[in-house]
């Protein structure tokens, strides 16, 4: 039960697949789509959780591995202060764009249909599909 929890939460919307770490909770039921603020103690206690599951379940580590070193990379580059320490959180309010005066949720990591597209219109069907199986496993 235990693996197919954090299996789901690594796979899931809390993860940051991109940016690294893990969101504080999701805003819908599939657990799609995430809350976009990330606490330093939140990673600090999955830290110590994948830790535990790695020493308890050595054959399954290879998850709890690749969580420890996506949430350590995260700390170092996100949440590390330049003199030492680290600070306690990441809002989960950006401004959308330069210049913008309100903020809004996750302006900073979701992208706008019109983004998207812009990508993905000079990709083969091959590659967006993949791509797209390869992130959202439990939809294809």
């Amino acid at each position: 039960m235990l693996k197919l929890t954090f299996e789901k939460m690594f796979e899931g919307g809390i993860h940051d697949h991109v940016g690294k770490g893990f969101h504080r909770y999701s805003v819908d039921s599939n657990w799609h789509v995430p809350h976009f603020e990330k606490m330093l103690y939140d990673q600090g206690q999955l830290l110590r959780s994948f830790s535990n599951f790695c020493k308890t379940c050595p054959s399954d580590k290879e998850l709890a591995t690749d969580a420890i070193i996506d949430i350590a990379k995260y700390l170092n580059t996100n949440l590390s202060h330049p003199l030492g320490g680290f600070y306690s959180a990441e809002d989960a309010d950006s401004l959308p764009e330069e210049g913008s005066k309100k903020k809004r949720e996750g302006a900073f990591c979701v992208w706008t249909k019109t983004e998207v597209e812009r990508v993905l219109v000079n990709l083969s069907d091959m590659v967006v599909y993949s791509t797209l199986k390869h992130f959202f496993k439990s939809q294809f």
